[in-house]
């Protein structure tokens, strides 16, 4: 697992933003998480945010967005996601759905009456 100071360094400033916005959680996903990120790897985060702001954001089109971090290192930059509370529930509800048909035999998509 190779880690890099400066990506480290910029989750830690991200995180600490996020709790000055009120955002719920910030999750840190793709290389940087795994630990696999070259030097020059971009850092991709969710911010979760409660489902009234993530509506607001959606109606403005600003639910992604590419945030350029020349300071962080040369070429820097977060891709940044929002995420409801309701969305990632409903995620989570959908997975518990889904693992649950496979398990039981039955397909978890199906075309038609089941």
């Amino acid at each position: 697992m190779t880690r890099h100071a400066h990506h480290e360094q910029l989750i830690a400033e991200l995180a600490g933003a996020a709790r000055a916005d009120e955002v719920a959680a910030l999750i840190v996903v793709g290389s940087a998480a795994r630990g696999s990120a070259r030097p020059d790897s971009d850092v991709d985060i969710y911010r979760v945010v409660d489902d009234a702001a993530f509506d607001a954001a959606l109606a403005r089109g600003e639910v992604s967005w590419i945030e350029p971090r020349e300071d962080a290192w040369p070429g820097g930059y977060v891709d940044v996601k929002l995420i409801s509370r309701g969305l990632m529930e409903r995620a989570k509800t959908e997975a518990m759905t889904r693992s649950a048909r496979r398990s039981s035999g039955r397909p978890w998509c199906t075309i038609g009456p089941e």
